[in-house]
């Protein structure tokens, strides 16, 4: 995934942990869309860390939730 297919759209004092940053992230695909594989695969990744965020820039993260349509819901409640 290069950076230009990641867009920032928004960050937010976490209610709870003002500490933390919650980020909306939306993720651009090279063609028209994501096929549903894709967006399982990409956000899977994310899900299990599998992602490389260099955390001395931004500390380390946790994902808590993956919306997209076509694939299933995941949450994560902390």
């Amino acid at each position: 995934m290069k950076q230009s297919q990641v867009r920032i759209m928004g960050a937010n004092a976490a209610n709870q942990q003002p500490d933390k940053t919650v980020v909306l992230i939306d993720l651009v695909p090279f063609g028209e869309k994501f096929d549903n594989t894709t967006a399982f695969f990409t956000s899977d990744m994310f899900w299990h860390k599998k992602v490389v965020i260099k955390a001395s820039y931004f500390g380390y993260y946790d994902v808590l939730y993956v919306n997209y349509p076509g694939i299933y819901r995941r949450q994560f409640c902390l």
